[in-house]
């Protein structure tokens, strides 16, 4: 819902011709505001509830591997901070310039509406069907490690100048809100599925 709203909200502000530097400015930083809890804090709740086996946190048992995953929570979130202040100090000077790049110089924050939501449809499709009866070990911890590996990447690609990513056009940017929708009503399919017909299965 974050992502989709986030491809939107530009959307909206161009259509307010008449908006004075003030509103403008305000605009951008409410924006990053947004983006920081959406796609900066919450990835990292997420990732904590991942932890979870049983009613005991996996980082939990060790000493130093909690202090090092909260280390990296640590430097996810400052990566994402740094990219978005970054972003608004872009997004003032190129107010002024009569051309702004058609690229993104590192990946956009807002990329984690894209990869997180399939990994949680992924770790909710293990969790639906019995996976020892098709040969494999359902571990709840290996999402946790996926999802922490993945925050890993994008913390790298957050602050990575040299890589470039071209800006979304607008058949791009219908493709990544149909597929977020797909995802979504998949979710729910599954939901739906797991509690009203799963049991009825059981029960014949």
């Amino acid at each position: 819902i974050s992502g989709v709203c986030d491809m939107f909200d530009g959307v909206v502000s161009r259509t307010k011709k008449n908006r004075i530097h003030t509103e403008k400015s305000y605009g951008i930083q409410i924006d990053s505001l947004a983006d920081i809890i959406s796609f900066g804090v919450l990835p990292i709740f997420i990732n904590y509830s991942l932890s979870f086996k049983g009613e005991t946190s996996i980082i939990k048992e060790e000493f130093w591997l909690f202090a090092l995953v909260w280390l990296f929570w640590g430097f996810y979130l400052l990566a994402a901070l740094i990219r978005l202040a970054y972003y608004n100090v872009l997004a003032e000077t190129q107010k002024y310039d009569s051309q702004s790049p058609s690229y993104f110089t590192g990946l956009p924050v807002t990329a984690a509406a894209i990869l997180f939501p399939f990994l949680f449809l992924a770790k909710f499709i293990c969790k639906t069907w019995d996976l020892k009866s098709l040969g494999f070990i359902e571990q709840r911890t290996t999402f946790f490690w996926f999802h922490f590996a993945c925050m890993l990447l994008l913390t790298f690609l957050f602050l990575c100048k040299k890589i470039h990513f071209p800006k979304p056009k607008a058949k791009t940017t219908i493709t990544i809100i149909l597929l977020l929708a797909l995802n979504f009503i998949l979710f729910m399919l599954l939901k739906i599925l797991l509690k009203y017909l799963l049991p009825m299965t059981i029960t014949k």
